[in-house]
């Protein structure tokens, strides 16, 4: 008995793995670029990184996104220190709005 619920919790288990966001998500990564400026809207954070002049460089961070004042604190001061960061993000990078979902910064 006890090892039927168990295949059955295992099973269940990895369905549910499969299944998940971040399993089905496909991350792409910009680098590590400085950030050149940063304009703030009602609803979001928009930085654009180093690089090429065009759409492919802004990305931005909406107040829906959990921990949005963290994230966005975190950007602010990685941008005043002239810190690098690390986008990564989800969607299509020629759309002039790239959402963004996590970063890294370095100094």
């Amino acid at each position: 008995m006890c090892t039927r619920i168990f295949k059955s919790l295992i099973a269940s288990m990895i369905i549910t793995l499969f299944l998940s966001s971040p399993a089905v998500a496909t991350w792409h990564s910009a680098g590590y670029l400085a950030i050149t400026g940063i304009l703030l809207h009602d609803d979001s954070l928009e930085i654009t990184l180093q690089g090429n002049s065009g759409c492919n460089r802004i990305f931005r961070l909406s107040q829906s996104e959990p921990n949005y004042n963290v994230k966005a604190s975190a950007l602010l001061s990685a941008y005043y220190a002239g810190h690098e960061v690390n986008v990564d993000y989800t969607g299509d990078l020629n759309a002039c709005t790239t959402p963004l979902h996590r970063f890294k910064v370095r100094r």
